[in-house]
């Protein structure tokens, strides 16, 4: 097989690029694999809402649940 420079070339862009693909959707499954973060996206899903009414809904301390959302703007 006679493989060019241009098509290694080629074929490094498209790994580097899947690489960092995979990478960006590893960080995007961390932060979705926390049972906090799922029930505020779950919670949110209807529209916005305040700190104190998520807290209304689920059983953390504000403190904690203040502190999430940051994950997942990340």
């Amino acid at each position: 097989m006679n493989t060019s420079h241009d098509d290694l070339a080629a074929e490094n862009g498209r790994s580097r690029q899947l690489r960092l693909h995979a990478s960006d959707a590893a960080d995007l499954m961390k932060a979705l694999g926390n049972e906090c973060r799922l029930l505020i996206l779950c919670a949110l899903a209807a529209g916005e809402r305040s700190i104190r009414e998520l807290n209304e809904d689920i059983p953390l301390s504000q403190s904690t649940l203040s502190q999430q959302p940051g994950r997942l703007r990340r």
